[in-house]
């Protein structure tokens, strides 16, 4: 991490949310060519790949579907990498949850392809950004890359988005609570002072903050906070503004038993309880947590850490970029005692 400042902001040259965006997919891809290879998991495949080959079809684009894994790692990547080396296909199509989108992008680094991303759930930002969420093959985290490289066309599907399990979306209401509170506290460092796009994300941080808070808000606009909102405070942000205990938080407690199998806006919106633990302040959204059906403790959340593996959370968690930039002389005393507060 480092105190630099940043003349771009990479997000999607196209970005549609609609209904029915699945089946005028064509219409929006057709100018990056004639053939795609479309990475989706056996799920989205079975349910929606059909709809989306007649709407290419219909603009005379041919597809083939290739078949994710369900983990995003450089293993994976470089099996779709095989799949299109010397096949003339003019771009990729991510489609489906975060981690199919990621590898999208890492494959699309490799091959020097565009990528589109259509999103079937509204967990994460991974449709907006040009960063990829790499993990091993036991389901840990392994790894952040940033392409340096926005979506061609980002579509965000409602229909299917409604569609899905309801978890998916509070997941991404967790996930969007973890990128206000971290630029929230982030945006007290001098760094943000220098930063003039830092600033931006911090304004529509606040924004999203307020959409996720708001009972009366429509699902679209909570997945326009969860997808665009968010995305753009992760993206414009950069360094001084999208993350910092809570992401550490959700990375570093993929080493517990029976966490992997968990969405990542749980952990990170128990992540933000740990991080007002850390800073030693007074958590201000248990009452809409609670609405959600957001943890507030480990119990919450389903998983009971043994004491051994809050230690080595503890030094995961020392390790991460954000907390060693900010945090330099952080103490393992006060992230154990933290740790254990939420319990």
């Amino acid at each position: 991490m480092t105190e630099n400042t940043y003349s771009y902001i990479p997000g999607p040259a196209v970005y549609i949310q609609k209904k029915d965006a699945i089946c005028e997919a064509g219409i929006s891809v057709s100018f990056l060519g004639k053939k795609a290879l479309v990475l989706c998991d056996s799920l989205i495949q079975k349910k929606y790949y059909e709809a989306l080959a007649s709407a290419l079809r219909d603009s005379c684009l041919k597809a083939e579907s290739f078949t994710f894994s369900g983990e995003c790692t450089y293993e994976e990547s470089g099996r779709v990498y095989a799949a299109v080396k010397g096949k003339n296909y003019d771009f990729l199509i991510g489609f489906g949850g975060g981690k199919v989108l990621d590898t999208a992008k890492l494959a699309g680094v490799q091959l020097k392809l565009p990528w589109v991303l259509i999103a079937t759930s509204a967990s994460t930002c991974a449709a907006w950004t040009a960063v990829a969420i790499v993990y091993n093959a036991d389901g840990t985290f392994r790894d952040i890359v940033d392409t340096g490289k926005a979506p061609a066309v980002t579509l965000v599907d409602e229909n299917s988005i409604l569609e899905a399990p309801a978890e998916l979306l509070i997941a991404g209401i967790g996930d969007s609570f973890a990128k206000y509170h971290e630029a929230k506290h982030i945006s007290s460092f001098k760094q943000v002072e220098k930063d003039e796009l830092a600033k931006a994300a911090l304004f529509v941080s606040a924004q999203m903050y307020k959409v996720i808070r708001n009972s009366k808000a429509s699902k679209q606009e909570i997945i326009n906070a969860n997808i665009a909102m968010s995305g753009y405070v992760s993206t414009a942000g950069r360094d001084a503004a999208s993350a910092l205990f809570a992401h550490a938080f959700a990375n570093s407690v993929l080493t517990f038993k029976g966490a992997k199998e968990k969405l990542h806006g749980y952990l990170a919106a128990l992540g933000v309880v740990f991080e007002y633990g850390m800073l030693k302040e007074k958590f201000p959204d248990a009452l809409h947590y609670k609405r959600y059906g957001l943890p507030l403790t480990f119990e919450e959340l389903g998983l009971k850490p043994a004491k051994i593996e809050l230690v080595q959370m503890t030094e995961l968690i020392l390790k991460d970029d954000s907390v060693e930039y900010f945090y330099p002389k952080l103490k393992k005393e006060a992230v154990l005692s933290s740790l254990k507060e939420i319990l």
